[in-house]
């Protein structure tokens, strides 16, 4: 059985400098009230989009009771999001998007994530695989970076708990792990390839967000992946 600990500690590792710059946007998003809740919908549409993903490629008699479940938890953080963020703003929201930061770096972090699994398997390959390769990639980042927003949360001091939701996210990551596994398709090779394809689209994606804040509010000084990089990357 591969030691879950050790992969999420590597990730940890290859993200360390990506983590003051993380933790200050949050808290800058945090800190505003305006983005408070616009940053909240942002990420439950993130999270819907995900849900929409496992529904869209994973249906029929090929969904069995862990996808589903899968699908009903990353439904859940979509909806602990959006009703954080329409009671931030104090009215219902939906994902329009001038309701939303940065929306089509948000879906195109999926996006070209997906797009690079395909065209690393082929497109003749078990889409069962390329879900299970998908989910996990995202579980480790979403694991790191909602880790780093509880501490901004409580920091800010706001009425908001990540703690049932970090669990489920916990299970995903091992659930997939041994889902691949079982499957015989396990491949630590494969998951530090897909990894630095995934922190491309993330860098790219934070510099969006950053940049709809006020991009003299944030100094990033560590490793310095362009756009063109990121797109070329996925």
């Amino acid at each position: 059985m591969t030691e879950i600990p050790q992969l999420v500690q590597s990730f940890s590792r290859n993200n360390e400098d990506l983590r003051e710059w993380t933790e200050r946007v949050f808290t800058d998003l945090l800190s505003d009230s305006e983005f408070r809740w616009l940053f909240c919908n942002t990420l439950s549409y993130m999270e819907h989009i995900g849900s929409y993903k496992i529904m869209a490629t994973q249906q029929g008699d090929v969904i069995d009771y862990p996808t589903l479940k899968h699908l009903n938890e990353e439904t859940g953080h979509a909806v602990l999001f959006k009703r954080h963020a329409e009671r931030f703003k104090g009215s219902g929201l939906d994902y329009a998007e001038s309701l939303l930061i940065a929306p089509a770096y948000a879906r195109a972090y999926f996006s070209r994530l997906e797009v690079s699994m395909v065209r690393y398997f082929g497109r003749d390959s078990n889409y069962r695989t390329i879900y299970l390769y998908m989910s996990l990639i995202v579980e480790f980042r979403a694991v790191w970076a909602y880790e780093i927003l509880a501490g901004c949360i409580e920091k800010a001091g706001l009425d908001f708990s990540l703690t049932k939701l970090l669990a489920e996210e916990q299970g995903h990551l091992n659930s997939m792990v041994r889902r691949l596994e079982e499957d015989g398709q396990f491949s630590r090779e494969q998951v530090e390839y897909f990894w630095e394809r995934e922190r491309w689209l993330y860098v790219r994606l934070l510099k969006a967000i950053e940049k709809s804040r006020s991009a003299e509010n944030f100094n990033y000084v560590g490793k310095q992946e362009t756009v063109s990089e990121a797109y070329s990357a996925a």
